[in-house]
């Protein structure tokens, strides 16, 4: 999935924002429980609380663009400001929430379908890439189902009838009926007749699903620091993974590294801030995940693992970004194994680095963390950086971009726009 970073030309924006957070789905499925542990994703020293079952809050990709779509046509959406999205996502979260819980199974229906709904009054989420909907489901509260769809966006169209939700995903668009959700649902905001969907005003656009909400606002360039350097930090980081920084038997490697060895794991900390973790024996007593599939269960334990681990990540936010079956022909046939990945988030841009495809990545196997890698980075924003204007990239790029962040290594991470198919890489 490596790709070389292009800028200039194929440079790019984000239009709204990637979001993700911590969604406490409570046993009740009452949605408004879970908006306070909704406002950020994995705090300082934050650590998942398990229910009597042993299962963990599900890590939530929130959505990074909502678009909420007034009667009159007129929307309100929020862009590279993580407060303004978080408050508007508490105003339409429930309705998702009650949407999916009550939506029939998706079937497909025409690209037409999708951009009539679009166009309707009501509200539309996008997450920043592909994730299951059994998942997404599960994040908003609503029992997780079975589909095996991965999806894209979510629109859910206001009727006092039936409503109806759609779904994109990479094969495609899909149609569900859902509860009958009145636009009178929605909580007031802030409503623009100016905000348009690119296929609104050009029908063959190479980007019709974007939004373009400012043409020259500068973005902000952000400085980056190792917050394991920090006194107490790295056997609160280690405490959670049974491993004792203070009294381990550690030694260096030649690179520098420092590593902790015990029985049961092994932890490698190199000077830049990366945690390398090993288990070496199994830990024993898998939570039940019956009610979970085992990529669903994967994801639970591995945000559990990131979370008790903790995140210093100032600025930045930490969020779901990926999930897949692990590939390696050399492992046990019997075994069930994903990868789980993470990523820092400023103001919703992802962060990217130069010879690392994800900032966290873990390894679960039989429902147990087997391996993780975790680069450990604290952001401060710093000052503006003017970028090529966002009708320019749409131009320049010929399709989808987004807005990113570099972070090389040197105490900077610069913002960038990238096309969206080389994810910045």
């Amino acid at each position: 999935m490596n790709r070389s970073i292009k800028e200039g030309e194929k440079t790019v924006l984000i239009v709204a924002l990637l979001i993700s957070a911590v969604l406490t789905a409570r046993a009740s499925g009452m949605f408004g429980d879970v908006i306070a542990a909704m406002t950020g994703a994995l705090p300082a020293g934050s650590v998942a609380s398990a229910d009597a079952g042993g299962t963990v809050s599900a890590e939530a990709a929130r959505p990074y663009l909502i678009v909420v779509t007034g009667a009159d046509g007129t929307r309100a959406t929020a862009a590279y400001d993580d407060d303004a999205r978080d408050a508007l996502y508490e105003k339409t979260g429930s309705i998702m929430n009650e949407a999916l819980a009550s939506a029939t199974e998706p079937v497909k229906c025409a690209e037409s379908e999708w951009r009539a709904a679009l166009s309707s009054p009501g509200v539309m989420i996008e997450y920043y890439s592909e994730v299951p909907l059994a998942l997404a489901r599960g994040w908003l509260g609503a029992p997780a189902g079975g589909s095996r769809l991965s999806i894209r966006r979510l629109c859910l169209v206001f009727s006092d009838g039936p409503s109806s939700l759609y779904c994109e995903g990479s094969d495609g668009f899909y149609r569900a009926e859902a509860a009958s959700l009145g636009g009178d649902k929605t909580v007031p905001a802030v409503y623009s007749g100016n905000i348009k969907y690119e296929f609104e005003t050009d029908s063959d656009s190479a980007a019709p699903y974007m939004l373009l909400l400012s043409d020259d606002s500068p973005r902000r360039a952000a400085s980056a620091s190792n917050p394991l350097a920090l006194d107490g930090v790295l056997p609160a980081v280690l405490s959670p993974l049974g491993i004792d920084a203070r009294h381990s038997p550690g030694y260096t490697d030649a690179d520098g590294s420092e590593r902790y060895v015990t029985s049961a794991a092994s932890a490698s900390v190199s000077p830049d801030g990366l945690i390398t973790y090993r288990r070496a024996v199994s830990a024993g007593g898998v939570a039940d995940n019956a009610e979970m599939s085992e990529e669903s269960f994967a994801v639970e334990t591995a945000y559990r693992t990131v979370a008790a681990v903790g995140s210093y990540a100032g600025a930045a936010r930490i969020y779901f970004t990926d999930v897949e079956a692990a590939g390696d022909s050399d492992s046990d046939s019997n075994s069930d194994s994903f990868v789980v990945s993470f990523d820092y988030y400023l103001s919703g841009a992802r962060v990217f680095f130069p010879e690392r495809e994800h900032a966290v990545s873990v390894t679960i196997t039989d429902g147990e963390i087997a391996e993780m890698t975790f680069l450990f980075r604290e952001y401060s924003f710093s000052g503006a950086v003017a970028l090529l204007p966002e009708r320019q990239a749409l131009a320049a790029c010929g399709g989808t971009f987004k807005l990113g962040y570099s972070d090389g290594g040197s105490g900077d991470a610069s913002p960038f726009w990238y096309a969206e198919g080389d994810n910045g890489q």
